[in-house]
Protein backbone atom coordinates (compact mmCIF):
# COMPACT_ATOMS: atom_id res chain seq x y z
CA UNK A 1 0.00 0.00 0.00
CA UNK A 2 1.43 3.18 -1.05
CA UNK A 3 0.26 6.82 -0.65
CA UNK A 4 1.84 9.75 -1.83
CA UNK A 5 1.47 12.60 -0.01
CA UNK A 6 3.16 15.94 2.40
CA UNK A 7 2.71 15.12 6.20
CA UNK A 8 1.86 19.03 6.43
CA UNK A 9 -1.51 17.68 4.94
CA UNK A 10 -2.77 16.29 8.07
CA UNK A 11 -6.01 15.01 6.66
CA UNK A 12 -4.27 13.26 3.90
CA UNK A 13 -1.55 11.97 6.79
CA UNK A 14 -4.27 10.64 9.12
CA UNK A 15 -6.02 9.05 6.11
CA UNK A 16 -2.84 7.28 5.55
CA UNK A 17 -2.10 5.69 8.47
CA UNK A 18 -5.22 3.82 8.94
CA UNK A 19 -4.84 -0.29 10.04
CA UNK A 20 -1.06 0.58 10.88
CA UNK A 21 0.33 0.07 14.58
CA UNK A 22 4.02 1.54 13.82
CA UNK A 23 5.01 4.84 12.20
CA UNK A 24 8.40 5.09 10.74
CA UNK A 25 8.93 8.67 10.37
CA UNK A 26 11.85 9.80 8.05
CA UNK A 27 10.01 12.87 5.92
CA UNK A 28 12.22 15.89 6.21
CA UNK A 29 13.70 18.67 4.24
CA UNK A 30 17.15 17.04 4.03
CA UNK A 31 18.58 19.98 2.02
CA UNK A 32 20.30 22.20 4.27
CA UNK A 33 21.60 24.61 2.71
CA UNK A 34 17.54 25.69 1.10
CA UNK A 35 16.70 25.62 4.91
CA UNK A 36 19.61 28.05 5.57
CA UNK A 37 17.86 30.30 2.80
CA UNK A 38 14.21 30.11 3.48
CA UNK A 39 14.41 28.61 6.95
CA UNK A 40 10.34 27.61 6.54
CA UNK A 41 11.30 25.00 4.91
CA UNK A 42 12.61 23.33 7.87
CA UNK A 43 9.67 25.02 10.11
CA UNK A 44 7.03 23.28 8.20
CA UNK A 45 8.42 19.92 7.07
CA UNK A 46 10.30 18.99 10.20
CA UNK A 47 8.47 20.96 12.80
CA UNK A 48 4.86 21.44 12.12
CA UNK A 49 5.54 18.17 9.59
CA UNK A 50 6.42 16.11 12.82
CA UNK A 51 3.56 17.12 14.89
CA UNK A 52 1.33 15.96 12.53
CA UNK A 53 2.63 12.87 12.54
CA UNK A 54 2.10 12.79 16.30
CA UNK A 55 -1.50 14.19 15.84
CA UNK A 56 -2.37 11.45 13.22
CA UNK A 57 -1.38 8.51 15.54
CA UNK A 58 -3.07 9.54 18.00
CA UNK A 59 -6.06 9.62 15.95
CA UNK A 60 -5.53 6.49 14.90
CA UNK A 61 -4.57 5.24 18.14
CA UNK A 62 -0.61 4.14 16.95
CA UNK A 63 1.18 4.11 19.48
CA UNK A 64 5.03 3.04 18.63
CA UNK A 65 6.64 6.21 16.63
CA UNK A 66 10.35 5.61 15.15
CA UNK A 67 11.84 9.33 14.29
CA UNK A 68 14.61 10.32 12.02
CA UNK A 69 16.11 12.99 13.91
CA UNK A 70 20.37 14.02 13.20
CA UNK A 71 23.99 14.36 14.84
CA UNK A 72 23.14 17.91 14.04
CA UNK A 73 21.92 18.65 16.90
CA UNK A 74 25.16 18.36 18.23
CA UNK A 75 26.53 20.94 16.33
CA UNK A 76 30.11 21.63 16.50
CA UNK A 77 31.71 18.23 17.43
CA UNK A 78 35.15 17.71 17.12
CA UNK A 79 35.07 15.84 20.48
CA UNK A 80 32.75 12.48 20.47
CA UNK A 81 29.03 13.14 21.02
CA UNK A 82 27.02 10.49 23.08
CA UNK A 83 23.81 10.65 23.15
CA UNK A 84 23.42 12.70 27.26
CA UNK A 85 25.55 15.40 25.62
CA UNK A 86 24.38 19.25 25.37
CA UNK A 87 22.39 20.08 21.70
CA UNK A 88 24.29 23.18 20.51
CA UNK A 89 22.54 22.69 16.46
CA UNK A 90 23.65 25.75 14.37
CA UNK A 91 21.56 25.69 11.50
CA UNK A 92 17.65 25.74 10.81
CA UNK A 93 17.51 22.10 9.72
CA UNK A 94 18.87 20.90 12.82
CA UNK A 95 17.31 23.47 15.35
CA UNK A 96 13.79 22.38 13.75
CA UNK A 97 15.05 18.63 14.53
CA UNK A 98 16.18 19.44 18.62
CA UNK A 99 12.81 21.17 18.87
CA UNK A 100 11.10 18.04 17.10
CA UNK A 101 12.77 15.67 19.50
CA UNK A 102 11.45 17.61 22.14
CA UNK A 103 8.00 17.74 20.92
CA UNK A 104 7.94 13.90 20.20
CA UNK A 105 9.43 13.69 23.77
CA UNK A 106 6.44 15.69 25.26
CA UNK A 107 3.57 14.40 22.89
CA UNK A 108 4.58 10.44 23.62
CA UNK A 109 4.73 10.93 27.71
CA UNK A 110 1.17 12.88 27.22
CA UNK A 111 -0.08 9.60 25.37
CA UNK A 112 0.98 6.48 26.65
CA UNK A 113 3.08 6.19 23.24
CA UNK A 114 6.77 4.86 22.92
CA UNK A 115 9.52 6.68 21.07
CA UNK A 116 13.08 5.25 19.22
CA UNK A 117 14.73 8.67 17.88
CA UNK A 118 17.78 8.21 15.55
CA UNK A 119 20.39 10.68 15.85
CA UNK A 120 21.87 9.94 12.45
CA UNK A 121 25.23 10.17 11.18
CA UNK A 122 25.40 10.90 7.12
CA UNK A 123 23.71 8.76 5.60
CA UNK A 124 25.17 7.70 1.55
CA UNK A 125 23.89 6.53 -0.89
CA UNK A 126 23.30 5.44 -4.72
CA UNK A 127 19.97 7.56 -4.98
CA UNK A 128 20.97 10.50 -2.69
CA UNK A 129 19.60 14.01 -4.28
CA UNK A 130 22.31 16.60 -2.62
CA UNK A 131 24.82 16.18 -0.58
CA UNK A 132 29.05 16.78 -1.22
CA UNK A 133 29.65 13.38 -2.90
CA UNK A 134 26.74 13.74 -5.33
CA UNK A 135 27.62 17.78 -5.81
CA UNK A 136 31.01 16.53 -7.07
CA UNK A 137 29.66 13.75 -9.25
CA UNK A 138 27.73 16.29 -10.79
CA UNK A 139 30.39 19.06 -11.49
CA UNK A 140 32.89 16.51 -12.90
CA UNK A 141 29.69 15.48 -15.38
CA UNK A 142 29.51 18.70 -16.50
CA UNK A 143 33.61 19.48 -17.32
CA UNK A 144 35.89 16.74 -16.62
CA UNK A 145 38.92 18.88 -16.73
CA UNK A 146 38.87 20.63 -13.23
CA UNK A 147 37.01 20.19 -10.01
CA UNK A 148 35.91 23.16 -7.51
CA UNK A 149 35.22 22.38 -3.82
CA UNK A 150 33.13 24.04 -1.58
CA UNK A 151 35.12 25.02 1.56
CA UNK A 152 38.61 23.42 2.30
CA UNK A 153 39.32 19.35 2.64
CA UNK A 154 39.32 19.64 6.43
CA UNK A 155 35.33 19.23 7.05
CA UNK A 156 35.01 15.47 8.38
CA UNK A 157 31.69 13.57 8.54
CA UNK A 158 30.82 10.08 10.02
CA UNK A 159 29.24 8.74 6.73
CA UNK A 160 27.76 5.20 6.70
CA UNK A 161 25.11 2.88 4.54
CA UNK A 162 21.75 3.07 4.06
CA UNK A 163 21.50 -0.90 4.91
CA UNK A 164 23.90 -0.01 7.98
CA UNK A 165 21.63 2.51 8.96
CA UNK A 166 18.15 0.83 8.74
CA UNK A 167 20.01 -2.62 10.54
CA UNK A 168 20.52 -0.07 13.66
CA UNK A 169 16.96 0.78 13.62
CA UNK A 170 15.33 -2.53 13.10
CA UNK A 171 17.89 -3.09 15.65
CA UNK A 172 17.10 -0.59 18.60
CA UNK A 173 13.82 -1.04 17.53
CA UNK A 174 13.26 -4.60 18.52
CA UNK A 175 15.71 -4.85 21.66
CA UNK A 176 14.28 -2.00 23.53
CA UNK A 177 11.42 -1.10 25.10
CA UNK A 178 11.93 2.42 26.64
CA UNK A 179 8.92 4.71 26.43
CA UNK A 180 11.61 7.14 25.16
CA UNK A 181 15.22 7.14 23.87
CA UNK A 182 17.71 8.25 21.64
CA UNK A 183 20.09 6.45 20.12
CA UNK A 184 23.08 7.82 17.51
CA UNK A 185 23.92 5.76 14.52
CA UNK A 186 27.29 6.04 13.20
CA UNK A 187 30.00 3.42 11.25
CA UNK A 188 33.39 3.58 12.66
CA UNK A 189 35.83 6.64 12.51
CA UNK A 190 35.03 9.54 9.82
CA UNK A 191 36.35 10.76 6.33
CA UNK A 192 36.92 14.16 5.27
CA UNK A 193 36.47 16.38 2.22
CA UNK A 194 40.23 15.33 0.91
CA UNK A 195 39.63 11.84 1.43
CA UNK A 196 36.82 12.27 -0.40
CA UNK A 197 37.81 14.10 -3.38
CA UNK A 198 41.06 11.84 -3.97
CA UNK A 199 38.41 8.61 -3.57
CA UNK A 200 36.32 9.88 -6.55
CA UNK A 201 39.22 10.79 -8.57
CA UNK A 202 40.63 7.52 -8.03
CA UNK A 203 37.34 5.86 -9.91
CA UNK A 204 36.90 8.32 -12.31
CA UNK A 205 40.68 8.15 -13.06
CA UNK A 206 40.61 12.00 -13.32
CA UNK A 207 43.74 12.17 -10.51
CA UNK A 208 45.43 14.27 -12.81
CA UNK A 209 42.89 17.27 -13.35
CA UNK A 210 43.13 20.60 -11.13
CA UNK A 211 41.62 20.48 -7.87
CA UNK A 212 40.88 23.92 -6.34
CA UNK A 213 39.49 24.16 -2.56
CA UNK A 214 38.29 27.84 -0.70
CA UNK A 215 39.89 29.09 1.78
CA UNK A 216 37.33 28.85 4.84
CA UNK A 217 36.99 25.25 6.19
CA UNK A 218 32.96 25.55 6.07
CA UNK A 219 31.42 25.02 2.88
CA UNK A 220 28.33 27.08 3.93
CA UNK A 221 27.45 29.17 6.64
CA UNK A 222 25.54 26.78 9.28
CA UNK A 223 27.66 23.50 7.81
CA UNK A 224 29.35 22.12 11.05
CA UNK A 225 33.34 21.50 10.67
CA UNK A 226 34.15 18.27 11.99
CA UNK A 227 31.32 15.89 13.71
CA UNK A 228 31.80 13.18 15.76
CA UNK A 229 29.89 10.65 17.70
CA UNK A 230 29.71 7.41 19.46
CA UNK A 231 27.33 4.68 18.46
CA UNK A 232 27.98 2.17 21.62
CA UNK A 233 24.90 2.75 23.00
CA UNK A 234 23.86 0.77 20.16
CA UNK A 235 26.80 -1.14 20.07
CA UNK A 236 25.75 -2.32 23.88
CA UNK A 237 22.79 -3.57 22.38
CA UNK A 238 25.35 -6.05 20.26
CA UNK A 239 24.66 -4.03 17.17
CA UNK A 240 27.63 -2.89 15.09
CA UNK A 241 27.88 -1.36 11.40
CA UNK A 242 28.87 -3.89 8.87
CA UNK A 243 30.66 -0.83 7.09
CA UNK A 244 33.56 1.37 8.30
CA UNK A 245 32.95 5.37 7.11
CA UNK A 246 36.07 4.64 4.70
CA UNK A 247 34.33 2.03 2.68
CA UNK A 248 30.93 3.63 2.88
CA UNK A 249 32.28 6.67 1.26
CA UNK A 250 34.53 4.34 -1.49
CA UNK A 251 30.78 2.69 -2.01
CA UNK A 252 29.11 5.43 -2.24
CA UNK A 253 30.70 6.69 -4.72
CA UNK A 254 30.78 3.72 -7.08
CA UNK A 255 26.67 3.87 -6.71
CA UNK A 256 26.49 7.71 -7.36
CA UNK A 257 28.62 7.39 -10.32
CA UNK A 258 26.47 5.03 -11.84
CA UNK A 259 23.03 6.46 -10.74
CA UNK A 260 24.28 9.86 -12.56
CA UNK A 261 25.70 7.93 -15.55
CA UNK A 262 28.84 10.10 -15.62
CA UNK A 263 31.44 8.26 -17.81
CA UNK A 264 34.23 7.31 -16.34
CA UNK A 265 37.80 7.19 -18.40
CA UNK A 266 39.43 4.09 -18.80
Amino acid sequence: MLYQGDICDLERLTHSMKFFNVVWHLAANTNTRAGITNPRLDMYSNLLGTYNVLLAMKANNIKHLVYSSTCGVYGEAPEVKVETDELAPICPYAHMKMLSELVVEDFIRANDMKAWVFRFGNVIGGIMQNGVIRDLVLKLKEDKTKLEVLGSKKPSRPFFTVDDCTDAMIYAFDNTDATYDVFNISSNGSVNIGQIVKELLAQTNLTGIPVSYEEQDRGWEGSAIEVCISPEKLRSLGWEAKNSAKTAVKRAIKEIIEYNKLEVHD
